[in-house]
């Protein structure tokens, strides 16, 4: 898989070299590390997922190299840590051309960026980006040898984020085994889901499943019970789920580094209110429009455009907005509680790379590309501009979507979004976990009488 995306990427860069580094391990406190995730770009061009790690794509004419600097074998930290490629493993296992030590970096970049007219760089700032462009500098300064030296430098990520826009059928394979096993975490907090919970008892059951999965988590897991579910990044989790509430979970497993992203806003006891299941059905027309929109040749901004519309004419039978609906939409009048886009790149990074548009050209969607789509009303709990029986309600529906040649397909279309499917889900029993216990409630300890407390001194 990896030495095919390598080659699309040498005919991507044309002649020039490309230096990308794998992402360094983050302490988390004195003594150990957070778990550690390659950096998507450098994983996808050479599949290594040790830290410390530079790679080199070097091309001139039909000449392409793929030279790797990686940490050295050592038995001594490898007794501690794990297992270690080596320069020897990069070459036998990963099919570089050449490979080094790490700390033969510094050494070996002046001749490797000799005799190139264009560089590409991850231009964010970061250490490598000052290491290589001081080493340009170094070179221009003293050129005493005639030859090319890079006077055109790129963005590496401009070229890695294109070629990671239309997904494969092996990278595919891994984002459908990430839709279904965030379907199985869906549908246990579906099983399991009841009032009197903490918002992170439910909160740790999608890393439970991920994980019995062979998975890990995509992003920091959402859930938002009532009003919380207003705030659109809310992390907190301290809260608990109260009878007569809605609760919103924004979720998504990574499978083999591919992300799935999945929003569901089901009732806390069980079944949805009235009032509460007008506003869904309001968000859930406008996931069916937006759905129903994505197809080769379509722009993600029609896609956005036709979750609004369904939005605001929802605005308007809840008497939130007033007005002639052409007008509204055009206006924006809706931003106030829908304030973000619908659609975003999923792939590698749950907000995967990719530009969407072409110059000044919004992008037009092409087979094999996937995107989430995922409209939200936010009905804040001290907004007069919302009806009283309304305020607090927030709800988002979100699904990872696939354009096809002819169409598009849902990978997520398997977890329960429409009202009565999500309360005959919640009516089942759970598959993994028998329940999660309430936590017993704080009891005062009851005050002893004099004569037993004297009894107690005395003894």
């Amino acid at each position: 898989m990896h030495q095919t995306f390598r080659e699309r990427f040498f005919d991507a860069m044309e002649d020039g070299i490309a230096i990308l580094g794998a992402t360094p391990e983050l302490a988390r406190n004195s003594d150990t590390e957070y778990r550690y995730r390659p950096e998507s770009a450098f994983w996808h061009l050479t599949g290594l997922d040790e830290p410390d790690a530079i790679a080199v794509f070097q091309r001139s004419g039909n000449t392409r190299r793929f030279l790797l600097f990686v940490r050295p074998k050592d038995p001594s930290m490898e007794l501690w840590t794990g297992r270690r490629l080596g320069p020897e493993g990069a070459v036998k296992e990963l099919g570089a051309t050449e490979a080094w030590a790490l700390e033969e970096f510094p050494v070996k970049l002046d001749d490797l960026l000799k005799g190139h007219d264009r560089l590409f760089l991850p231009l964010d700032g970061g250490s490598l980006q000052s290491q290589v462009l001081g080493a340009l500098n170094r070179l221009v300064r003293k050129r005493r040898q005639p030859g090319p030296l890079p006077g055109e430098i790129r963005d590496v990520r401009r070229v890695t984020g294109e070629l990671r826009l239309r997904k494969s059928a092996a990278e595919l394979a891994w984002m459908e085994k990430a839709a279904k096993v965030t379907g199985e975490a869906f549908r246990e907090v579906y099983r399991l889901t009841k009032p009197g919970l903490a918002e992170y008892q439910l909160r740790a059951v999608f890393p439970f499943i991920y994980g019995i999965h062979g998975g890990d988590w995509a992003f920091e897991t959402i859930v938002a019970a009532g009003a919380n579910a207003c705030t659109l990044h809310y992390v907190s989790c301290r809260d608990r789920l109260k009878k007569g509430e809605l609760v919103l979970f924004d979720a998504g497993a990574e499978m083999g580094f591919y992300a799935a992203d999945v929003t569901r806003t089901i009732p806390v006891d069980g079944r949805f209110t009235k009032r509460q299941e007008q506003v869904y059905r309001v968000v859930l027309k406008a996931h069916k429009a937006a759905v129903d929109t994505v197809r080769p040749g379509v722009t993600i901004d029609e896609v956005h455009g036709a979750a609004t519309i369904a939005i605001t004419e929802g605005l308007l039978e809840l008497g939130i907005l007033k007005g002639k609906l052409k007008t509204l939409v055009s206006k924006g009048a809706f931003r106030p509680w829908f304030p973000h886009g619908t659609s975003h790149w999923l792939g590698l990074d749950v907000h995967d790379t990719g530009d969407y548009a072409l110059d000044v050209e919004p992008r037009r969607l092409e087979e094999g590309m996937v995107i989430t789509v995922e409209p939200g009303l936010y009905l804040g709990a001290d907004d007069k501009r919302v009806p009283q029986p309304l305020r607090g309600m927030g709800i988002r529906i979100e699904d990872d979507v696939l354009v096809t040649a002819t169409g598009h397909r849902v990978l997520t279309d398997d977890i329960p979004r429409e009202p009565r499917d999500i309360e005959a889900a919640m009516a089942t029993k759970a598959r993994y976990l028998k329940a999660l216990a309430l936590p017993e409630p704080v009891k005062a300890a009851k005050p002893r009488s004099a004569s037993t407390r004297t009894r107690a001194v005395k003894k």
